[in-house]
């Protein structure tokens, strides 16, 4: 009855490993590694139904994480072994819109010359005194 137990148990956890692999899409061998450490059983859900990362495990229930930031803009290329949280969390959320970037010195001046009349402001010096 040992043996049936130890082949049940096996079975469960191929089980377990591959339906995960279903799931995410990862390689088995990644998912069959963290099984291996003990690790992938621990990984909880987040609000979504969606297995988090090995950075929630022990820190998220803590409030002692950090928010991975791949994550919340929508893909995270660490996956299940990333080590920062993969929760939401309050003051952290992405806007809706993302910022412009700045324009650069260069761009700035040249713009700025040509709203002062001077078409030809990207021509010579950008730093008269």
């Amino acid at each position: 009855s040992g043996t049936r137990f130890q082949n049940s148990a096996a079975w469960f956890k191929q089980t377990f490993v591959q339906q995960i692999q279903k799931e995410t899409g990862l390689p088995i061998e990644e998912l069959q590694e963290l099984d291996q450490q003990g690790i992938l059983s621990k990984i909880p859900r987040n609000d979504e139904g969606e297995l988090s990362s090995v950075g929630s495990i022990q820190t998220h229930s803590k409030g002692e994480c950090t928010p991975c930031l791949y994550w919340l803009r929508g893909s995270c290329p660490y996956g299940l072994k990333c080590n920062h949280c993969h929760f939401r969390h309050p003051g952290h959320e992405v806007p809706q819109q993302q910022q412009q970037m700045k324009p650069s010195k260069k761009q700035r001046h040249f713009h700025r010359g040509r709203r002062d009349g001077n078409q030809n402001a990207h021509e010579g010096q950008y730093w008269q005194q």
